[in-house]
Order: C-alpha cells, then structure tokens, then sequence
C-alpha cells in the first residue's frame, strides 16, 4: 500500500473508531485534506440542498428505517448480480417476495417458517448497531450487500433525485431521497460517515477492488460565503474524487470484528426519542415502522449496560403478532 493510500486509510480508521461528534471534529480541524474547505462538495452537487433534504420524515426513528431499508435492497442487488442476472431484465425478479424466495431459499418470502438459526444467519447480514454515548448514541448500519466503487459514491450515496432503482421491481428504494433524512438527526454537526467496497466478485478481474468513504456534515452558512443559506456537503480528496485505498478486511464492528466488504453508514450522536438499550425502545419501534421486512435485521448494543444480551434479532411486528 502506498503512503497516500496508508494516510486515507488512517484517517478512515478515525472517523469509524470516532465516540462522538466532537472527536470528529477534531480529526477535521487537525487533518491536512479536511481542515480545507476546496475538499468539501454540496451534496448532490448543488448548493440548495438543505430544504431537499429537510424536506424529509419527521421523524428519527422513521427517518433511521431508510438505512436498513436501502440495506435489504443492497444484499438482494448483490445475490442478482452474483447469479449474472441483470437487475432491470426480464429474468429479474418481479418483487421483494419472489427475490427472497429465489435467493435465499425462502418460500413465498416469508421467512416465519424458517428456523431460528437460518433467522440469525440471515440477520448477521445486516448490523444496527448503538454505540459511544447512553444519552446521545452513534447509530451504525453496516450490511454486507453489494458496496459500492469509490467512482460510484457521486452516483449513489451522496446523489439526489437520480432515480437508480427506477427499473427494478425487487427493491424497495426508489427516490434517491429517503436516506438523507436522517441528516437532520445526526447531533448538533449532522456528521454522517459513508464507507463501501464493491463485492470483490462482482469486480472484473478485481479491478479498482478499493474501499471508498467520505464525511457528510452542515455546511452553516458564514457571511463570507457566496449562498446565503446553509447547504450540506462532504469530503473528497486533493483531485476532487472520493478518498480511497485497496479493499482488506478492517477490523471496525464491535470486539474489533472484521468488515470486508458492503456498505457501512454511522450517524454521529443520532437524536433518538428513547437512547436506551437498543434492544428496547429503538427495537420497539423499528418493529412497528418495519411491519413486515424483507430480511431479518440484528441490533447489536456495544454501549456498556450489565445484565444484557449485546443483540436481538428485529424481525418486524408482523412476526410478532403471529
């Protein structure tokens, strides 16, 4: 790895290993790329963002459930595309129901027949997980879908209104919107932390097999700046592209776990209405907003409270109620 690549991955390992909106802050202030106001881009690439994007749910809770939401669309692209289906042909599934049903084996979709060991596998697919704070908690979602390239985040995570899953009936994201919501949300910064590597086997011959990631925050509006409202922007390197370095595992789930590839989104000091155990109120209302979930989802509690199970499984209020 080369010493441009060796620093971007430190600075990544920061941001992800970071306890609160403040040590972000930090890190910006003291690091030579970030401290730069030339290496922040509007998202979406425009200037009048905010009031697309605070045009949004709400609500946290509702605004949060788009990131697992996005989470079950990125693991059933990442089986399509594994199978060498194209996601907007004819040989695509035609719903969420059929392509769980074809890719994971699930009949009709409906995952409550299954086992409760196969409901845990399937869940340790997609993280939800609580972090630094008991008042005011860092949310991760981190799933194992299809990632994406570092060229691919302008298109993707930080786009508006690019309509990529127009064409594809199996996936439940349409808008290019929703995920934004939670912006809002994200403490007094609104620090949000995007990090992908595309699947190495949906790579040709490996090629660009690179981690990507940048920091999302508030731009607050000065009087020596050109717009006179706030925008929100993130980070890109010296040449204007997305930070990279060449895909390795990186050891930044809970008990040092390891991440290889897929999509993982962090949302520093995140307003919830009830900071407690995860495995309560944010359960609770994660079950009620996702009635009936495609996939199964797993919480994962790493703030330190005794007497507790670290995860849960999140299987949604229609589970519940049979």
């Amino acid at each position: 790895m080369d010493t441009k690549s060796k620093a971007v991955k430190t600075l990544l390992l920061k941001l992800a290993l970071a306890p609160s909106e403040v040590e972000v802050q930090k890190i910006i202030d003291a690091d030579p790329m970030l401290s730069k106001q030339q290496t922040w881009k509007p998202y979406g690439d425009y200037y009048g963002n905010f009031n697309t994007i605070y045009n949004q749910q709400q609500e946290s809770v509702a605004s949060l459930v788009e990131k697992p939401i996005n989470a079950i669309d990125h693991l059933l692209l990442k089986e399509c595309k594994l199978r060498g289906i194209n996601p907007e042909g004819n040989k695509a599934p035609k719903s969420m129901q059929e392509a769980v049903e074809s890719f994971f084996g699930i009949k009709k979709g409906d995952f409550s027949e299954v086992g409760g060991k196969k409901r845990r596998e399937l869940a340790s697919n997609i993280l939800i997980i609580a972090e630094g704070s008991r008042e005011s908690p860092n949310i991760v979602v981190a799933d194992t879908g299809e990632g994406q390239q570092p060229s691919h985040f302008e298109d993707t995570f930080v786009s508006l209104h690019k309509g990529n899953k127009d064409k594809i009936r199996f996936v439940q994201g349409k808008y290019n919107m929703g995920g934004t919501g939670v912006l809002a949300f994200c403490g007094e910064y609104h620090y949000q932390l995007f990090l992908s590597r595309k699947t190495p086997a949906l790579l040709k011959s490996n090629r660009d097999d690179r981690w990507g990631f940048t920091l999302v925050r508030l731009h607050k509006v000065t009087s020596s700046d050109p717009y006179k409202n706030s925008w929100y922007e993130y980070c890109v390197d010296e040449n204007g592209e997305i930070p990279s370095f060449p895909g390795e595992t990186l050891n930044i789930l809970p008990n040092n776990g390891g991440f290889s590839s897929g999509s993982y989104v962090k949302m520093f000091n995140y307003y919830l209405p009830d900071p407690s155990i995860i495995g309560f109120g944010l359960w609770r209302e994660l079950n009620r907003f996702l009635y009936a979930p495609a996939l199964p989802l797993m919480l994962y509690e790493a703030r330190e409270y005794k007497g507790h199970s670290r995860t849960k499984l999140m299987l949604g209020n229609k589970m519940r109620t049979m």
